[in-house]
């Protein structure tokens, strides 16, 4: 396990929220499309896809910053807990209202412009 690539914060952030904006289909993930466990899944499919590579798995420092980049997501109010009502609570996750807003026209390094909620 310690052979897989090692990849750079900004290397996960950036697949991560690509696989948070794009879904991978559950055929591939076989877990539900909104779940932790699809999303470790996921970014390793496309870390292995772009490496041209048949191992899925994370190297275990990877694995760990997708944790490190999900949480600071969260705390910038891109994504909230919970998929929907029924399924109000964590492994669950959705992008947030902003975050589908913020994330698909501008980079989440900068400081927000909140009137972009606004505009539809």
């Amino acid at each position: 396990m310690w052979d897989l690539p090692r990849h750079t914060y900004e290397d996960v952030r950036e697949v991560v929220i690509d696989v948070i904006l794009h879904p991978i289909s559950e055929n591939i993930t076989k877990t539900a499309s909104n779940g932790w466990p699809n999303l470790i899944i996921s970014v390793g499919y496309v870390f292995s896809q772009r490496e041209k590579r048949v191992d899925l798995r994370l190297h275990p420092n990877d694995a760990e910053l997708v944790r490190d980049v999900f949480w600071d997501l969260f705390r910038q109010g891109f994504i909230t807990l919970g998929k929907d009502d029924p399924n109000n609570m964590w492994p669950w996750f959705r992008l947030s209202h902003f975050g589908q807003k913020t994330l698909q026209i501008q980079s989440p390094y900068r400081f927000h412009d909140t009137t972009l909620l606004s505009r539809s």
